[in-house]
């Protein structure tokens, strides 16, 4: 519908001149994202073009999203965009270091509400971070990304300026330092601790005890790192538990709770939650005694298990068993992302998937496949009868599922390549059979 209104206005512009006093404002104030070269330079054509329409105008923009080989190859052009850019309210941006100009030019900004910045961080990841002190916008959402993943940790008090305005804070390949846990943030709702890769054994997130002194309100946490062993296999694990269960973390309540088995056992995150998602890495990381545990203790109503696995495998089939002996869920969804597609290993893990689920209890069961990778060709083709004989053996097994989705189309490629609409006429089919 947005993309709709662009273009009308683009006509409109194109048939009458006058339109201009109106249409320029309009394009200028929704979301900019200046992806390539010839979009970027269009960009500045328009952007600075002395008439028709209104004068100033990098002073309309509102929304505006700069990648880091835009910044790196017009560095000069981009510091004159967003130095007149004053009213901007959001601005993904990557921030070379050294960077002092596009610093201070920011830290001018007086209603940036959410700022995303892909930061180079040199030598010190933290001392990068010394110029949010200067800071005077009421920043609401902030993601902090570095460029390569780093071992330098990010302390805290560097935001502390944002204390009384942060609500979404997201740490992208940075790692919190746990020592620093004299600051408070406690309008933070959401955290999002997000790692590049496997990490080692030697760093994990700060424990839940820490993390709730820190954001003593929050209520989606997500610390989605893989690792390669079991909680149990952790030192320090009984430790952090017993801590956790020493300072009423498991009183706490979260809407949402996301991450690694082994990381959020270890970390002692034990509170209840209404959503909890399990991002499994590899097959062997899997344990069932944790997922047990963990889910006895977090007692969400929706559960969701996303396997990110390097290609189709039987070995996810001893992991989707465990899913029905976990408990009843309100719903359940279960995410299946490889980088690398086979045909004859992917067919053979859906015609094993209904067995697996063989008694999940649940009202909404969704399955959602993916392919991780962009440059991957998908030639795996799911058949009609293939879908409709699928969806019969997932109602003939499962407990008492209202509603069975699969998700073949995502923004990303799709494993099956079906239309959507003949799915969801698979999926009534089912149902009307099943009814009867």
């Amino acid at each position: 519908m947005e993309l709709a209104y662009r273009t009308c206005v683009l006509r409109l512009m194109e048939t009458c001149r006058a339109f201009y006093s109106i249409g320029v404002p309009f394009l200028l104030r929704q979301k900019v994202s200046l992806n390539t070269e010839d979009v970027f330079k269009s960009f500045c054509n328009f952007l600075f073009a002395t008439s028709p329409g209104p004068s100033n105008r990098p002073t309309l923009l509102r929304d505006l999203r700069i990648p880091d080989y835009m910044v790196k190859n017009n560095k000069s052009m981009v510091l004159q965009i967003i130095s007149g850019a004053t009213y901007l309210r959001s601005l993904h941006i990557y921030l070379p270091e050294s960077a002092t100009e596009f610093r201070n030019v920011l830290a001018g900004f007086s209603d940036l509400r959410e700022l995303r910045i892909e930061l180079d961080p040199g030598k010190s990841a933290t001392e990068a971070l010394r110029w949010f002190e200067q800071i005077r916008s009421p920043i609401e959402t902030l993601w902090i990304q570095l460029c390569i993943p780093s071992l330098q940790r990010v302390a805290l008090s560097s935001l502390s300026p944002l204390a009384s305005t942060l609500r979404s804070l997201t740490l992208d390949r940075a790692k919190l330092d746990s020592m620093d846990i004299n600051v408070e943030f406690p309008n933070v709702r959401e955290l999002y601790l997000k790692e590049f890769g496997r990490r080692s054994t030697e760093y994990f997130p700060p424990s839940s005890a820490a993390i709730f002194k820190i954001f003593p309100n929050l209520e989606s946490l997500a610390v989605p790192t893989f690792d390669t062993l079991s909680a149990r296999q952790l030192s320090g694990y009984d430790d952090r538990v017993q801590e956790a269960t020493d300072l009423g973390v498991h009183r706490k309540h979260l809407k949402s709770l996301e991450g690694c088995l082994s990381e959020l056992i270890w970390g002692g995150y034990i509170c209840s939650a209404d959503d909890l998602c399990l991002w499994v890495g590899s097959c062997w990381e899997w344990d069932s005694g944790d997922a047990s545990f963990l889910l006895s203790r977090t007692r969400p109503s929706t559960f969701q298990l996303a396997l990110f696995i390097e290609s189709f495998t039987l070995d996810m089939i001893p992991i989707i068993e465990d899913v029905p002996s976990l408990g009843s869920f309100k719903e359940i969804y279960i995410l299946i992302c490889v980088n690398e597609p086979d045909d004859d290993a992917a067919l053979e893990l859906t015609r094993s998937l209904p067995e697996a689920l063989r008694g999940v209890d649940t009202e909404l069961l969704t399955l959602d496949f993916q392919v991780s990778s962009l440059d991957t060709e998908c030639h795996f083709l799911m058949h009609e009868f293939d879908i409709e004989e699928f969806f019969l053996q997932i109602h003939a097994v499962a407990r008492k599922p209202r509603t069975i989705v699969i998700e073949p189309h995502h923004t990303r490629k799709a494993i099956f390549d079906v239309p959507v609409d003949f799915v969801e006429s698979a999926r009534r089919k089912c149902l009307d059979a099943t009814a009867e």
